[in-house]
């Protein structure tokens, strides 16, 4: 079938964040007012809940909403979004212990790596903690300040930042886009799938008799994966052998009285995994992400409850992971994509991402005159290593700690469970600094001041590191004046992080572009 012989019909099952992100978006590629050249219907049941706990992004959020054509007040207000500079790590390294992962790439650090220079001041002993060396953006965010004025232009700031937001709120928003623009949508459940003579998925059969063929499908039934693994057949590849979480507990926080949202997500290690806090507008999501092996679920969440302060009339919702990825996530005629197409823990908040990437590269290699085989096998190759550069970028933030106060942390430091991919890393830096050249990953999802962050946080700079950037950093600690007076100067410049968000309701939110 060639690009004029469309309409195609493109069949999506499942709902939620990532079905409404894959119709919103492919609708937003392929169709126009004037010119529908793909056919989009979307079956969602009611019945059946969207997990939706993960409420952090990253940045690549606001070009995917600017895609579409959403304004940035539509956006924050019907998700009750508020900013993110990062996340900052609190406990990893043990009893105190605290480092932040930012987003920022400043004109001061953007041009050189940074490690060095900090390696040869610590190696004098004169070094500050990494994250406020080699960028400002901490200092920004717990200040408490919001990364943009409110007469910015949507999406833009003084520096990357992201959201945090309702992700059920999100969905519902991208499903007003998407059938605001003709995607159709199908409220029903799948009692039968039916397969062509050559395997391939012909046409879903619900429950009341309906029965939607199609061309193409998308399976975004979440860890069911009722498409991609049940009907096609594709084995999982589980994780657990190096990420040991498999539970989580969340509960929904109303805020105290003058308590305000954070500009930040905190992750909080605890005794068996680690717990999140991202504030939004109206109250605060907290979840404890934690190893089924070393705690009751009972446990897990009265852990939570201790530490954030929540009251035991707020309903608690756990949750199972299943951790990895699909053989393939494209069999066929059936993309995996959110969920179905694999899960690792939320800690770096890339859960949306990876269902942008999916939808990047589906576009890449979107079978415009039939099922290429090759650009099948492209896309199955592309979406692997991005699933395992992530995998080994959350080892590293289990691995690198000096903690062994439980078993859980005895065990997540123990080689068995560290892949080589990581440990030959860990190793190359035992005498010099992270570099992109050190990643066997391409069109990497996590850069050499990504690794540095971590890896530097969990305090591993090693004395031969030090030593050697020591005796060839020519002027360490040159940039350190312009990055004081950068920090102070956005400091004193931008709103402070709730008072913006008072601002917000006073912008009217406008029609999203058709």
């Amino acid at each position: 079938m060639s690009i004029d012989a469309f309409p195609q019909h493109l069949v999506i099952l499942g709902g939620g964040s990532a079905g409404w992100m894959a119709a919103s978006y492919l609708d937003r590629v392929f169709n126009r007012p004037d010119r529908r050249r793909l056919r989009i219907t979307l079956i969602e049941s009611p019945n059946i809940g969207r997990i939706g706990v993960g409420e952090a992004t990253i940045p690549t959020l606001l070009r995917f909403a600017q895609f579409l054509g959403i304004d940035e007040a539509t956006l924050m207000k019907r998700t009750h979004a508020t900013f993110k500079h990062g996340v900052r790590f609190i406990d990893w390294n043990g009893p105190d212990s605290d480092y932040f992962h930012p987003f920022e790439a400043l004109d001061t650090t953007r041009n050189f790596n940074p490690a060095p220079s900090w390696l040869a001041r610590s190696a004098a002993g004169v070094a500050g903690p990494f994250d406020m060396e080699s960028g400002i953006q901490r200092q920004v965010a717990i200040a408490n300040r919001a990364p943009k004025r409110m007469m910015d232009p949507d999406y833009q700031g003084s520096l990357p930042y992201a959201y945090h937001l309702d992700a059920e709120e999100f969905g519902d928003l991208l499903a007003d886009i998407a059938r605001s623009r003709g995607v159709s949508h199908v409220s029903g459940r799948v009692s039968e799938v039916e397969h062509s003579d050559c395997g391939n998925v012909k046409s879903l059969v619900l429950d009341d008799g309906r029965q939607i063929e199609g061309d193409l499908f998308i399976d975004c039934s979440g860890f069911a994966s009722v498409l991609l693994g049940k009907a096609m057949e594709v084995p999982f590849e589980s994780f657990s052998e190096h990420l040991l979480c498999d539970r989580a507990v969340a509960i929904p926080k109303p805020y105290a009285d003058g308590e305000v949202a954070r500009p930040y997500t905190t992750a909080k290690a605890m005794d068996f995994g680690w717990a999140w806090r991202i504030g939004l507008q109206h109250r605060e999501g907290t979840g404890y992400v934690y190893s089924s092996k070393f705690i009751e679920p009972a446990d897990a969440e009265r852990a939570l409850r201790e530490w954030v302060g929540v009251a035991e009339d707020v309903p608690a919702r756990h949750l199972a992971m299943r951790v990895g990825m699909p053989a393939e996530t494209w069999r066929g005629n059936v993309i995996g994509i959110g969920l179905a197409g694999g899960f690792i823990e939320p800690l770096e908040s890339t859960g949306l991402q990876l269902v942008e990437l999916a939808l990047e590269q589906l576009v890449r290699y979107f079978p415009l005159s039939g099922i290429n085989p090759a650009a099948r096998s492209r896309f199955n190759h592309v979406m692997r290593t991005r699933y395992l550069e992530l995998r080994d970028f959350i080892v590293a933030h289990y691995c690198l700690t000096k903690r062994s106060d439980t078993p859980f942390w005895q065990a997540v430091t123990d080689p068995a469970h560290i892949p080589p991919s990581v440990a030959s890393k860990l190793a190359l830096w035992n005498d010099r600094h992270p570099s992109d050249d050190d990643n066997e990953y391409t069109k990497m999802l996590f850069g050499h001041f990504n690794w540095a962050a971590v890896y530097y946080g969990m305090g591993g700079a090693t004395t031969d590191a030090m030593r050697n950037a020591a005796a060839w950093c020519p002027n360490p600690g040159a940039h350190l004046a312009e990055l004081a007076a950068t920090a102070n100067h956005l400091i004193a410049v931008l709103p402070d992080h709730a008072l913006w968000l008072e601002g917000l309701k006073t912008i009217p939110a406008k029609e999203w572009a058709a």
